[in-house]
């Protein structure tokens, strides 16, 4: 009962810091896996212990420093350390326990919501006194949200509750540390940062505009202007800026430099700003809708490479939404192997097949019918497609 009381506490206490510190500025939305990268974060944090009756001492305060990284598909993993001080009810003694435990935070969805679950280890000491203390082993289970307020360039703030079993299990601890108890189960609730270190990397700045020189009126007819030529649509080059205004309904755009780290479809920071600057160019074509479409080269099965070419799709539509692309003008699709742009029996022509595409299902102005099957891409911008391989190939999947 007392656990299930304890647990309340947890989602009470993260449901009232959310909502104070809405009140306070307003957010964004935040995607962990997208806005890291490859970077290593900082996450210093205070807490407040719910402690096990069976300790005999009072709740209180303590603090933690965790350091972590991305290490799979929507999955954080951090060492974490912590100090707590538990003062004893019967006197003026207290108990000061130092923990260090690994844990894993997995991310469910895009939304900045995660599960935790983590093991560790734990050192007990008793202050002032002649108890020996004991050693332990801990285990987490808990639950966390990240809130990123919109005037916060990278810093966001980190709620989060868990249930900690401390495994002691010796019975010689006694009256003196542990109440003969052979296992304390305490609910610890923090609240702090999570800071990611470096930079992410950015799209170079826009060339700047061209000076334009007015002529001097001299009397004669002016010449004639061609007018301008309508935008082409074509396959942003990496670190370039996007520019979808060209494209029409059926076109189907290659991202170059959207790449994935080996098997995985987690992005590597090179994709991550390919796909930042594909988003500014969605915002200023409200209209537009479009299908997210993963490919892979020949190498394992097929099986394999449709459920590798489905995840890849689905992670450049979670991190588009992200940057503010909503989930009802994007459809997402995995191809596998099923449509090569090049031959599979090379080095380079396997690069050119590991892609992520975008195809136009509805366009500011209709120029062709959308179709529900496959079109090749080679009817946008063939040329360059073909002759300049993806920089960042060394690093791809080799699916």
């Amino acid at each position: 009962m007392k656990a299930l009381v304890n647990m309340g506490w947890i989602a009470a206490s993260i449901w009232a810091t959310a909502s104070a510190a809405a009140e306070i500025a307003p957010t964004t939305e935040y995607n962990a896996f997208a806005a890291l990268g490859t970077r290593t974060y900082l996450s210093p944090m205070s807490s407040y212990t719910f402690a096990d009756s069976g300790r005999q001492t009072e709740s209180g305060f303590g603090g933690s420093l965790s350091f972590g990284r991305l290490i799979g598909d929507r999955l954080l993993g951090e060492i974490s350390g912590q100090y707590q001080v538990y003062r004893r009810e019967s006197d003026d003694r207290s108990m000061k326990m130092s923990t260090l435990t690994a844990n894993g935070l997995f991310f469910p969805t895009a939304n900045p919501g995660y599960a935790l679950i983590g093991v560790g280890y734990g050192d007990v000491r008793s202050h002032p006194g002649n108890d020996a203390g004991y050693g332990t082993a801990l285990f987490n289970l808990g639950a966390g949200y990240l809130w990123k307020p919109a005037a916060s360039q990278d810093v966001v703030v980190r709620l989060q509750g868990l249930w900690r079993l401390d495994a002691h299990n010796d019975r010689r601890t006694g009256d003196s540390i542990g109440n003969g108890r052979k296992a304390f189960n305490d609910i610890v609730v923090s609240v702090g940062l999570l800071i990611p270190l470096g930079s992410t990397p950015r799209l170079a700045a826009p060339a700047p505009e061209p000076v334009v020189v007015m002529p001097v009126d001299t009397g004669e007819p002016a010449p004639s202007v061609e007018p301008p030529a309508p935008p082409v649509c074509r396959s942003p080059e990496p670190g370039q800026a996007a520019d979808l205004a060209g494209c029409a309904t059926g076109d189907l755009i290659v991202l170059r430099g959207v790449n994935f780290n080996f098997d995985s479809a987690m992005l590597t920071p090179t994709a991550t700003t390919t796909l930042d600057g594909v988003a500014e160019s969605l915002q200023r074509l409200p209209s537009l809708r479009f299908e997210v479409g993963g490919h892979t080269d020949a190498i394992g099965s097929d099986a394999y490479n449709d459920d590798l070419s489905k995840r890849r799709a689905q992670t450049v539509a979670d991190h588009l939404q992200s940057q503010g692309i909503t989930g009802d003008r994007m459809r997402t699709h995995g191809y596998g192997a099923a449509h090569p742009i090049a031959d599979n029996a090379t080095d380079e022509g396997r690069e050119l097949n590991r892609r992520v595409e975008l195809k136009i299902i509805e366009a500011d102005t209709t120029t062709s019918s959308a179709s529900s099957s496959y079109t090749d891409p080679a009817v946008v911008d063939v040329d360059a497609m073909s002759s300049t391989p993806d920089t960042d190939a060394t690093i791809d999947s080799p699916r």
